[in-house]
Protein backbone atom coordinates (compact mmCIF):
# COMPACT_ATOMS: atom_id res chain seq x y z
CA UNK A 1 0.00 0.00 0.00
CA UNK A 2 2.72 1.85 0.82
CA UNK A 3 4.54 1.56 -2.60
CA UNK A 4 1.36 2.47 -4.42
CA UNK A 5 1.01 5.96 -2.88
CA UNK A 6 4.58 7.15 -3.02
CA UNK A 7 5.66 5.31 -6.37
CA UNK A 8 2.41 4.42 -8.35
CA UNK A 9 0.31 7.09 -7.66
CA UNK A 10 2.66 10.04 -8.02
CA UNK A 11 3.46 8.10 -11.36
CA UNK A 12 -0.10 8.08 -12.76
CA UNK A 13 -0.52 11.44 -11.89
CA UNK A 14 3.42 12.59 -13.70
CA UNK A 15 1.59 10.79 -16.94
CA UNK A 16 -2.24 12.70 -16.72
CA UNK A 17 -0.74 15.99 -16.29
CA UNK A 18 2.25 16.04 -18.65
CA UNK A 19 -0.66 14.65 -21.35
CA UNK A 20 -2.82 17.85 -20.36
CA UNK A 21 0.15 20.01 -20.55
CA UNK A 22 0.63 18.67 -24.13
CA UNK A 23 -3.34 19.15 -25.25
CA UNK A 24 -2.97 22.32 -23.61
CA UNK A 25 0.32 23.95 -24.67
CA UNK A 26 1.77 24.50 -21.00
CA UNK A 27 4.99 23.87 -20.70
CA UNK A 28 4.59 24.44 -17.08
CA UNK A 29 2.54 21.20 -16.26
CA UNK A 30 5.10 18.87 -18.30
CA UNK A 31 7.28 20.56 -15.71
CA UNK A 32 5.29 19.49 -12.67
CA UNK A 33 4.84 16.11 -14.10
CA UNK A 34 8.81 15.79 -14.23
CA UNK A 35 8.57 16.70 -10.82
CA UNK A 36 5.87 14.09 -10.13
CA UNK A 37 8.31 11.08 -11.69
CA UNK A 38 10.83 12.44 -9.11
CA UNK A 39 9.93 9.35 -6.56
CA UNK A 40 9.93 6.47 -9.13
CA UNK A 41 12.38 7.47 -11.36
CA UNK A 42 14.84 7.98 -7.34
CA UNK A 43 13.67 4.62 -6.78
CA UNK A 44 14.89 3.10 -9.64
CA UNK A 45 18.00 5.20 -9.78
CA UNK A 46 18.88 3.33 -6.58
CA UNK A 47 18.60 -0.13 -7.94
CA UNK A 48 21.77 -1.54 -10.03
CA UNK A 49 19.84 -2.66 -12.92
CA UNK A 50 18.02 0.80 -13.46
CA UNK A 51 20.15 3.09 -11.99
CA UNK A 52 20.95 5.50 -15.07
CA UNK A 53 17.28 4.88 -16.59
CA UNK A 54 16.56 6.37 -13.05
CA UNK A 55 18.12 9.22 -13.34
CA UNK A 56 16.99 10.19 -17.15
CA UNK A 57 13.06 9.75 -16.94
CA UNK A 58 11.80 13.17 -16.09
CA UNK A 59 14.13 14.04 -18.10
CA UNK A 60 11.39 12.87 -21.06
CA UNK A 61 9.12 15.59 -19.49
CA UNK A 62 11.89 18.53 -19.49
CA UNK A 63 12.43 17.86 -23.62
CA UNK A 64 8.13 17.75 -23.74
CA UNK A 65 8.24 21.01 -22.18
CA UNK A 66 10.80 22.08 -24.35
CA UNK A 67 9.06 21.16 -27.78
CA UNK A 68 5.50 22.40 -26.26
CA UNK A 69 7.42 25.69 -26.12
CA UNK A 70 9.05 25.65 -29.80
CA UNK A 71 5.64 24.19 -30.93
CA UNK A 72 6.56 20.51 -31.46
CA UNK A 73 4.09 18.84 -29.94
CA UNK A 74 4.31 15.98 -31.57
CA UNK A 75 7.65 15.44 -29.74
CA UNK A 76 6.22 16.20 -26.79
CA UNK A 77 4.26 13.62 -27.48
CA UNK A 78 6.84 11.03 -28.46
CA UNK A 79 8.28 12.19 -25.21
CA UNK A 80 6.07 11.27 -22.58
CA UNK A 81 5.24 7.95 -24.84
CA UNK A 82 8.68 6.36 -24.15
CA UNK A 83 7.95 7.52 -20.54
CA UNK A 84 5.27 5.63 -20.20
CA UNK A 85 6.37 3.03 -22.64
CA UNK A 86 9.23 2.06 -20.66
CA UNK A 87 6.79 1.40 -17.34
CA UNK A 88 4.75 -0.48 -19.68
CA UNK A 89 7.69 -2.69 -20.43
CA UNK A 90 8.35 -2.84 -17.04
CA UNK A 91 4.95 -4.03 -15.63
CA UNK A 92 4.97 -6.86 -17.47
CA UNK A 93 8.39 -7.51 -16.98
CA UNK A 94 7.88 -7.75 -13.78
CA UNK A 95 4.00 -9.50 -14.17
CA UNK A 96 3.81 -12.74 -12.60
CA UNK A 97 4.87 -16.07 -15.03
CA UNK A 98 1.72 -18.70 -15.62
CA UNK A 99 2.69 -22.48 -14.37
CA UNK A 100 2.09 -23.68 -17.73
CA UNK A 101 4.30 -21.09 -19.28
CA UNK A 102 7.61 -22.46 -20.83
CA UNK A 103 9.75 -21.78 -17.89
CA UNK A 104 8.88 -22.38 -13.92
CA UNK A 105 7.34 -19.23 -12.73
CA UNK A 106 10.00 -16.97 -10.96
CA UNK A 107 10.11 -15.62 -7.35
CA UNK A 108 10.02 -11.83 -6.48
CA UNK A 109 12.52 -11.42 -3.63
CA UNK A 110 12.18 -7.71 -1.38
CA UNK A 111 13.09 -6.33 1.66
CA UNK A 112 10.15 -3.83 2.19
CA UNK A 113 10.22 -1.82 -0.84
CA UNK A 114 13.26 -2.54 -2.29
CA UNK A 115 13.38 -5.06 -4.84
CA UNK A 116 16.22 -7.18 -5.29
CA UNK A 117 17.15 -8.64 -8.99
CA UNK A 118 16.80 -12.38 -9.06
CA UNK A 119 18.12 -14.81 -12.60
CA UNK A 120 17.21 -18.34 -13.28
CA UNK A 121 19.29 -21.45 -12.67
CA UNK A 122 19.38 -24.98 -13.09
CA UNK A 123 15.11 -26.01 -14.13
CA UNK A 124 13.40 -28.97 -15.53
CA UNK A 125 10.00 -28.27 -16.73
CA UNK A 126 7.04 -30.54 -18.04
CA UNK A 127 7.39 -29.19 -21.43
CA UNK A 128 10.87 -30.80 -22.22
CA UNK A 129 13.13 -27.42 -21.38
CA UNK A 130 15.85 -27.65 -18.78
CA UNK A 131 19.19 -26.38 -18.05
CA UNK A 132 21.88 -26.98 -16.37
CA UNK A 133 23.10 -26.12 -12.61
CA UNK A 134 25.49 -23.63 -12.50
CA UNK A 135 27.72 -22.72 -9.22
CA UNK A 136 27.27 -19.16 -7.86
CA UNK A 137 30.49 -17.53 -8.95
CA UNK A 138 30.10 -18.91 -12.27
CA UNK A 139 26.27 -17.85 -12.24
CA UNK A 140 27.39 -14.33 -10.79
CA UNK A 141 30.28 -13.79 -13.64
CA UNK A 142 27.95 -15.61 -16.55
CA UNK A 143 25.56 -12.62 -16.26
CA UNK A 144 27.75 -9.61 -14.29
CA UNK A 145 25.62 -9.89 -11.40
CA UNK A 146 25.87 -6.48 -8.79
CA UNK A 147 24.88 -6.97 -5.48
CA UNK A 148 22.07 -5.26 -4.07
CA UNK A 149 22.94 -3.43 -1.09
CA UNK A 150 20.74 -3.65 2.08
CA UNK A 151 21.14 -3.23 5.85
CA UNK A 152 22.15 -5.73 8.70
CA UNK A 153 19.70 -8.23 9.92
CA UNK A 154 17.48 -7.39 7.02
CA UNK A 155 14.07 -9.58 5.98
CA UNK A 156 14.33 -10.89 2.71
CA UNK A 157 10.76 -12.21 1.62
CA UNK A 158 10.38 -14.31 -1.02
CA UNK A 159 6.77 -14.30 -2.84
CA UNK A 160 5.93 -17.04 -6.03
CA UNK A 161 2.95 -16.20 -8.30
CA UNK A 162 2.36 -20.06 -7.76
CA UNK A 163 2.75 -21.49 -4.75
CA UNK A 164 5.45 -24.02 -5.22
CA UNK A 165 5.32 -27.29 -3.42
CA UNK A 166 9.01 -27.10 -1.40
CA UNK A 167 11.67 -24.19 -1.27
CA UNK A 168 15.19 -24.55 0.07
CA UNK A 169 17.51 -21.41 0.28
CA UNK A 170 20.88 -21.84 0.59
CA UNK A 171 24.07 -19.45 1.15
CA UNK A 172 26.86 -20.12 -1.19
CA UNK A 173 30.57 -19.38 0.61
CA UNK A 174 32.90 -19.81 -1.97
CA UNK A 175 31.92 -22.64 -4.51
CA UNK A 176 29.74 -24.87 -1.40
CA UNK A 177 25.85 -24.02 -1.04
CA UNK A 178 25.14 -24.23 2.76
CA UNK A 179 21.17 -24.85 3.58
CA UNK A 180 19.74 -21.95 5.67
CA UNK A 181 16.61 -22.19 7.59
CA UNK A 182 13.59 -19.99 6.98
CA UNK A 183 11.71 -18.04 9.57
CA UNK A 184 8.32 -19.58 10.39
CA UNK A 185 6.84 -16.81 7.93
CA UNK A 186 9.27 -18.02 5.51
CA UNK A 187 11.42 -15.25 5.50
CA UNK A 188 14.97 -15.02 5.19
CA UNK A 189 17.29 -12.88 7.84
CA UNK A 190 20.46 -11.96 6.38
CA UNK A 191 23.63 -11.83 8.52
CA UNK A 192 25.12 -8.53 10.30
CA UNK A 193 28.29 -8.70 9.56
CA UNK A 194 29.11 -6.38 6.10
CA UNK A 195 29.73 -8.70 3.38
CA UNK A 196 28.47 -10.23 0.18
CA UNK A 197 26.08 -13.05 0.07
CA UNK A 198 24.90 -15.30 -3.06
CA UNK A 199 21.87 -16.98 -1.84
CA UNK A 200 20.36 -19.77 -4.27
CA UNK A 201 16.95 -20.82 -4.09
CA UNK A 202 15.54 -24.30 -5.34
CA UNK A 203 11.71 -24.62 -5.56
CA UNK A 204 9.28 -27.55 -6.70
CA UNK A 205 6.06 -28.02 -8.38
CA UNK A 206 3.98 -30.59 -9.92
CA UNK A 207 5.03 -29.37 -13.74
CA UNK A 208 8.90 -29.89 -12.23
CA UNK A 209 11.24 -27.29 -10.45
CA UNK A 210 13.30 -23.93 -11.01
CA UNK A 211 16.63 -23.38 -9.19
CA UNK A 212 17.31 -19.07 -8.63
CA UNK A 213 20.27 -16.80 -7.66
CA UNK A 214 20.54 -13.54 -6.24
CA UNK A 215 23.40 -11.12 -4.66
CA UNK A 216 23.30 -8.98 -1.95
CA UNK A 217 25.84 -6.85 0.24
CA UNK A 218 25.37 -6.01 3.59
CA UNK A 219 26.11 -2.81 4.39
Amino acid sequence: MIAVLVLWLPLLLSVSVSAVGIGSRSSRLLLLGAALSLPVSLYLAATPRFWLTGLLLPLCHVAGALAVRREHRWMAGLSLALFAGFFGWLWVDLAPRDPRGPLPPGPTVTSGDLFIPVVRNAHRWENGTSAENLSAPLLIEAKRLTPTPVPPGALLRFDFPVPPRSVTVSRWEGDRPERVRLMRDDRLQVPDHPGIYPYSIAARWRQGSGGYLFLIRVR
